[in-house]
């Protein structure tokens, strides 16, 4: 491998600002493969707040793309206003709002008036290691999991279709299950459908986890431009708005989450909720699986309704005999 491949495959340095009542301070720059976060952290960032955890997380260099790992902090991590799961590795991108607790970081390019340019790509893993990254030719599928033509083998069973084909349609990045027995899974949810992707989604199919990242190279793209002027950062994209976060932060951004534990009485409604409406949903199912889930609720109703008039008769007949 020559010098320039290296550089190639090589994730950019990125530069991080720790912003504190709109008041924006170099933090560091990322460029080794991999720097922890946290209130001590040797030889990392340090953020002397208390909410943050002594070592809250790690940015993780993996080929082209840098990541980031929640290392099961106290009081949690947001991506873009999104809580992230401790443990799970989440894509970053230049222009980036990444909350520590209390504590807003916010991602750079390493470049002064840096243009960001990016190509569109599937990152690939197995078990937790970095595979390959797979880049959107000008023609034909992003990345394809098994068939005669697949782009991964290992723990691939051999099969005539492919069960994941990932390609281009128009302006739009869509995976598409071809295999009927495939489970794909897409945001944790399974998919049996053609599926348009978003950027940073995040497809498991086997043993392997593929994230996706939406480039400038499909048109029509929002992309972000960075540009850094004494060591202050200004940033104008159409995502989050960066300025003056502060105590009154949850007016600006009410669908955020509050930093801090979760309530479990919250956390074990929320999923008797999403349970309840899985029984009764019919999306993405076949239409044999849709006719079958309407009958097995239509079934469901009779069988209450019945209940209910059995107890109502017997309340009449237990009244009349008193009579």
């Amino acid at each position: 491998m020559n010098y320039q491949e290296i550089i190639v495959t090589m994730a950019p340095p990125l530069r991080v600002y720790l912003s504190i009542d709109g008041v924006r301070t170099f933090l560091g720059q990322l460029t080794f493969q991999q720097v922890v976060v946290g209130r001590e952290s040797p030889d990392g960032f340090i953020i002397k707040s208390p909410a943050v955890s002594r070592e809250h997380g790690i940015f993780i260099s993996v080929g082209r793309n840098w990541f980031f790992k929640d290392l099961g902090s106290t009081n949690g991590t947001w991506l873009n206003d999104v809580q992230i799961l401790p443990g799970s590795l989440c894509l970053l991108k230049i222009g980036d709002a990444l909350q520590l607790g209390d504590s807003l970081l916010e991602l750079l390019a390493a470049e002064v008036g840096e243009e960001v340019e990016s190509r569109t790509s599937a990152i690939v893993f197995l078990r937790g290691n970095h595979v390959d990254e797979f880049f959107l030719p000008p023609s034909g599928p992003l990345l394809v999991v098994g068939g005669p033509k697949s782009h991964l083998k290992k723990d691939i069973p051999e099969l005539d279709l492919p069960s994941l084909v990932i390609e281009r349609r128009g302006n739009d990045v869509t995976a598409v299950t071809v295999d009927p027995k495939a489970e794909v899974y897409l945001q944790e949810q399974l998919i049996t459908f053609a599926t348009k992707l978003k950027d940073r989604d995040v497809l498991k199919i086997q043993s392997y986890t593929i994230h996706i990242s939406l480039g400038t190279d499909l048109q029509n793209f929002s992309t972000t431009t960075v540009s850094i002027q004494n060591d202050s950062a200004q940033i104008s994209s159409q995502g989050v708005a960066l300025k003056d976060w502060d105590d009154d932060l949850p007016k600006r951004a009410p669908n955020r989450t509050n930093f801090g534990k979760l309530n479990e009485k919250n956390i074990a409604n929320e999923a008797a909720t999403t349970t309840s409406s899985k029984i009764f949903s019919t999306k993405g199912l076949s239409s044999e699986d849709k006719q079958e889930r309407l009958e097995t609720v239509e079934l469901s109703f009779v069988f209450i309704v019945g209940g209910i008039l059995i107890i109502l008769l017997l309340c009449l007949a237990v009244y009349f005999f008193l009579l």
